[in-house]
């Protein structure tokens, strides 16, 4: 959820942001009549793997680190859901595209493929940000941090080159 992180932070301080990478990034999360967004079935399904897991990710825990995905509460795991059922920021979006406030490089990363944020979200992302990049990834599912790891670091080191 570090892409609906990213967002709320631009539209909040859109002045303090140097450059914006989104990864399987979206406005909204849930299907709705105007959204294709991920299905109640599909949240349903991802809470079932939560909590077969046993709050120990679907990767598994490295040798010797600590468990970042440790539910220390069953309230956590409902909050979360509830984050992904009711977050919005298509209006705060709209409303920052309008006010032309945000004016750094944006890259946008996303997988054609992707069954948590459907790929037409990095369309309404351009859409908002029209000075950004938008790498489309076939076949890669949710997981572009593990698969194109490469691109994500060189559009983030990109944004922290020093202005000519």
């Amino acid at each position: 959820m570090g892409g609906s992180a990213a967002l709320r932070l631009a539209v909040a301080y859109p002045e303090k942001i140097k450059g914006l990478v989104l990864v399987a990034a979206t406005a909204r999360m849930m299907k709705d009549n105007d959204w294709a967004g991920m299905s109640e079935r599909r949240l349903a399904a991802l809470e079932l793997g939560l909590k077969m897991t046993h709050g120990e990710g679907f990767f598994g825990i490295p040798d010797g680190k600590p468990n970042p995905y440790i539910l220390d509460e069953e309230r956590n795991l409902a909050r979360g859901l509830v984050y992904l059922r009711e977050t919005d920021l298509r209006t705060a979006l709209e409303e920052l595209k309008v006010s032309g406030r945000l004016k750094c490089p944006v890259a946008i990363f996303q997988s054609e493929r992707d069954g948590i944020v459907r790929a037409e979200n990095a369309a309404y992302l351009k859409s908002i940000f029209p000075q950004a990049s938008v790498t489309m990834v076939p076949g890669s599912e949710h997981a572009l941090p593990i698969i194109i790891s490469e691109a994500i670091d060189a559009a983030v080191s990109a944004v922290n080159k020093p202005s000519p």
